[in-house]
């Protein structure tokens, strides 16, 4: 099977001036960091071609010291003619032209590897049934390789994920005999930037891409061995990440200790480090005595640069010194490397977003990037116009932020779903997991996510933490959604500080992402919770009567907030961790899979704990979920049904459903079971599921009425009492998604009664 993982297209005129190509080349892939070599040569004579591409073989072909081949597959670019008059082991790559295709088919062979370029769904779907053996997807972002690119043709995120997907199917979608899925690679505006959040932000539950492919990234360098080095090391960082997706994040290793990360079981752990380390930030202002009090104060007060829109910079400027930071609200690209050596954190705001402030950004990010210093970026209405959601991409792939702030429908447009849409800066809607949909941006961008909104989520992919402090008033007044950005960055600025954070830089930051740094969620949530529940006493102040008299009010809660208020809000904080949140996480954590292999795959020989260092056809293992659904896709496992849904099972459901105890087999049976039945196509598995829970539906409701009713009438207690034993023991078997729907009946019922009960 060929490895697509790193695809190199060449360009001649993209070489340094003085650099040789064949040198060039050699040098690329003389370490073996490179997987495939297109040979492309758009304006070159026939003749030329064959020359160029036959030496350019010599050196794909080359053996090292008579040891080890430097292990790249080559392949010509447009030309059937070319590829004809080299070897079977040269491939082609073509446009979107099927006839083309078929041709080149006919004429090459059927062992003769052949790509082709799909630029949305509709062709990846097409590309599936036809004879290409690899996809090539994109331009996923602007480039200068290519002439006539326009902004209308540029996938990003969202179209890269969504032609990336339609490149795989179910078995249940495929026609008899058809594959499943067809290899592919990102391309088009691919370097060491962007490479991380363009193979993760492409990425999803149906299908993720093989590699990427570049041209400048590696051509345009003096020194192309280490260019090819470096982005294969992105590379592998992207398959670490998709292998252990599900596993929890290891702390990122620290130069130097301050002290060590606190620990991450409960809310109450969370906040107490949060409020201690806001008493090591924080110089609390008396009112009474117009006196200061930093006898507790061990944090440097940081310097926050903002890039912000005129209309916040007065407010934000004065929450940032109320808050014991030091603003400095410069939009100069000229000094912003200068700043860079004095900033202890970077605000990127495009509220008002100009020529001026773009430059100044493109500036600022990459040099706190390059001194390790936290980047906050609040994509302020980034779904209400083409031009902001292109400037926030582009400080995206510029810059590795540490920590993304937006509303729901900020957020929702980022991670691209459509269930929020943008009224200008505003979201209209609502979130349905507003927890998962925050994770799933930070998993995509490397960075901590804070959805803010009647409830606030910070997460860091992993851990979610949900805080209900703060009030309406807050979006009833401009800039207090810039300010809160400014807090929140003096909180990572404190947090780096005490818990001796080093980020790293920029090419660190990509490979090993800020939001493996768990401590600096202290930082955030410390900006969070000092932020909203200064709010809440602002709005408690005597003489508060509505927007205009609160802000002076909420500057000065702010300056005088001491750190004890945090653990009093304590009831309002919840740890939402994978078990929680994520069905999906749960059963690729938890549920394993009996598999069998259909192919000898050598290195994974450890997932059997047998010693051997491969796995060997036939080869029966369990697997977790995730790595089993992935292997199934590619066919290189088949999945055995498990247990829970085996013959005994549904002989026992076919007797009664409502006497098998699902949360015993499963706590997730249902979620399990309709991915499996999706998975497998089996008819079998689809009536057992339909049957189950059209047995089982009717009487979750009837005992959510009884036991609504009951506990209105007597107590919770009584209500219990009142259950029949078989009740008891159906109840306790209900599985985790049974239960949610026995809590929304009974709280349909309360609030019928309720209703009931005030026309009366």
């Amino acid at each position: 099977m060929l490895e697509y993982g790193l695809y190199l297209v060449t360009g001649r005129e993209l070489l340094p001036e003085g650099v040789s190509y064949l040198e060039s080349l050699e040098e690329s892939v003389r370490d073996g960091h490179v997987s495939v070599v297109q040979i492309r040569e758009k304006h070159a004579s026939y003749d030329e071609f064959l020359q160029i591409a036959k030496a350019s073989l010599a050196i794909c072909d080359k053996v090292r010291r008579g040891l080890t081949q430097y292990n790249a597959k080559m392949i010509i670019n447009d030309s059937v003619e070319v590829a004809e008059a080299l070897p079977e082991r040269v491939g082609l790559h073509l446009g979107q032209d099927d006839d083309k295709l078929v041709d080149a088919r006919r004429r090459l062979g059927p062992n003769r590897v052949i790509g082709i370029s799909v630029h949305n769904a509709e062709q990846a779907r097409i590309a599936l049934d036809s004879e290409a053996d690899y996809a090539g997807v994109g331009p996923c972002w602007g480039t200068q390789s290519k002439a006539g690119i326009t902004k209308d043709d540029v996938l990003m995120l969202d179209g890269a994920r969504e032609t990336v997907a339609a490149l795989a199917r179910t078995q249940a979608e495929a026609p008899p005999g058809a594959r499943l899925r067809i290899p592919c690679v990102l391309i088009g505006g691919i370097n060491l930037r962007t490479a991380m959040r363009t193979l993760i932000g492409a990425s999803s539950d149906m299908n993720a891409p093989d590699g990427f492919a570049v041209i400048s990234a590696i051509v345009a360098r003096r020194d192309p061995g280490r260019a090819a080095a470096e982005l294969y090391a992105a590379l592998e960082a992207y398959r670490a990440v998709c292998a252990q997706r599900t596993s929890s994040i290891a702390t990122a290793p620290l130069s130097k200790t301050h002290a060590p990360p606190p620990p991450f079981s409960s809310a109450a752990e969370l906040v107490d480090a949060a409020s201690k380390l806001l008493a090591a930030h924080h110089v609390v202002y008396n009112r009474e005595t117009h006196t200061e009090d930093d006898s507790k104060v061990t944090v440097p007060r940081p310097l926050v640069q903002t890039i912000t829109s005129h209309v916040s910079s007065y407010f934000s400027a004065n929450v940032a010194l109320a808050f014991s930071a030091s603003p400095i609200m410069s939009h100069e690209a000229e000094e912003a490397e200068a700043l860079s050596r004095a900033t202890s954190a970077l605000v990127l705001n495009i509220g008002t977003i100009n020529a001026e402030a773009r430059k100044g950004m493109a500036t600022a990010g990459p040099a706190a990037n390059a001194r390790g210093t936290p980047v906050v970026l609040d994509p302020v209405g980034v779904g209400a116009t083409p031009f902001r959601y292109e400037s926030t991409n582009e400080i995206l792939n510029q810059t590795q932020v540490t920590l993304i702030k937006g509303n729901a429908s900020e957020i929702s447009t980022l991670v691209g779903s459509k269930e929020v849409q943008a009224q200008g800066v505003d979201s209209v809607g609502s979130l349905s997991n507003p927890a998962h949909l925050a994770a799933q941006l930070a998993r995509q961008e490397g960075s901590l996510v804070l959805l803010t909104g009647e409830v606030d989520y910070l997460t860091n992919g992993e851990l979610v933490i949900e805080s209900r402090c703060g009030t309406p008033l807050l979006g009833r007044v401009t800039a207090t959604g810039c300010s809160l950005g400014v807090v929140v960055a003096a909180g990572l600025a404190s947090a780096k500080h005490v818990y001796g954070i080093e980020l790293g830089t920029a090419d660190v930051q990509r490979i090993t992402p800020p939001r493996t740094h768990r401590a600096l969620l202290i930082g955030a949530l410390m900006g969070v919770l000092s932020f909203t529940i200064a709010a809440e006493r602002a709005e408690r102040t005597p003489g508060v009567r509505g927007p205009g008299s609160f802000l002076p009010a909420l500057l000065d809660e702010i300056a005088a907030l001491d750190p004890g208020a945090l653990p009093e809000h304590l009831d309002r904080v919840k740890v939402m961790d994978q078990d929680y949140w994520s069905v999906e996480a749960i059963l690729a954590e938890n549920q394993r899979l009996p598999c069998m292999f259909a192919v000898d795959v050598p290195g994974l020989g450890y997932l059997e704990e047998s010693g051997e260092a491969d796995i060997h056809k036939n080869t029966r293992i369990e697997l977790a979920y995730w790595m089993a659904h992935m292997l199934a896709i590619y066919e290189i496992v088949t999945i055995q049904q498990p247990r829970a849904f085996g013959s005994r099972v549904r002989a026992a459901l076919d007797a009664s459903t409502t006497s098998v105890q699902l949360h015993n087999l499963l706590p997730y049976w249902y979620a399990l079971a309709v991915r499996l039945a999706r998975l497998l196509d089996s008819d079998t598995l689809h009536a057992m599921l339909a049957k189950t829970y059209v047995g089982r539906i009717s009487r979750i409701y009837e005992l959510a009425i009884l036991l609504s009713r009951a506990s209105a009438e007597t107590g919770a207690r009584a209500a219990d009492a009142a259950l029949t034993h078989d009740m008891q023991t159906f109840l306790q078997g209900l599985d985790e998604s049974e239960q949610v729907l026995l809590a929304a009946g009974q709280a349909a019922t309360r609030t019928m009664q309720e209703y009931l009960a005030g026309s009366d």
